[in-house]
């Protein structure tokens, strides 16, 4: 993964993490991983697997999905309303949104 990529996903699990309105040391504690590992996560300078942001992202209650695009997966077949939001520098608004 490329140091923007990771540094954009970084922001995108900080963005989602405080908009459940939780701080690093709970996320931590949920995911079993070191404050300092979320913080580096957070900050773009720790890569991790796909598998783990997308455990990370449904742990706060996302689709597990909304990382893919920050490792060139795939990511599952958008409504045209989201392809209409839809660009290289973030992933849909849809994905962002927690699930019901």
């Amino acid at each position: 993964m490329e140091s923007n990529a990771r540094a954009a996903l970084g922001r995108y699990l900080a963005q989602i993490r405080k908009a459940v309105g939780i701080k690093q040391t709970e996320l931590a504690k949920q995911l079993s991983l070191s404050i300092v590992a979320v913080s580096l996560i957070e900050e773009g300078e720790k890569e991790i697997p796909l598998e783990e942001a997308q455990r990370i992202a449904e742990q706060l209650g996302y689709d597990p999905n909304v990382v893919n695009l920050f490792y060139g997966a795939p990511v599952p077949p958008l409504t045209p309303d989201q392809k209409k939001l839809f660009t290289r520098e973030a992933p849909p608004a849809a994905y962002l949104q927690r699930k019901a």
